[in-house]
């Protein structure tokens, strides 16, 4: 599973740095921020992989995790170049922040039941 995990991650950071290179549209920005997307999406999933979590957590979020992480990389794609009134920035960092809460929260409470 996790060499499935390490090729997907891998293969959508390719083809997404390649899409910056040959579309035109596709902003340096939006490229910084989805690959930025990409690669946290990467290290969460495997800080969840070898976290100490019950195996029960592990299996749902294996399935909540990727839905969070498509919804963040649309967006970042999406994303506009200004930053004032940018409703996808806001909603970028409050998908990532439910990320980052979706992987560490179920290690804290493992610990402690």
């Amino acid at each position: 599973m996790k060499n499935i995990i390490n090729i997907v991650f891998l293969l959508a950071f390719i083809i997404n740095t390649c899409a910056c290179i040959i579309l035109k549209d596709y902003k340096f920005i939006n490229l910084v921020i989805s690959d930025s997307v990409i690669v946290l999406s990467f290290l969460l999933q495997m800080k969840l992989y070898k976290s100490n979590a019950s195996d029960g957590f592990k299996v749902a979020l294996t399935f909540i995790a990727p839905i969070f992480s498509l919804i963040s990389f649309i967006l970042a794609v999406l994303l506009p170049n200004k930053l004032e009134n940018n409703i996808f920035l806001i909603v970028l960092i409050i998908s990532v922040s439910i990320q980052i809460l979706l992987t560490t929260i179920p290690q804290l409470i493992s610990k402690s039941i």
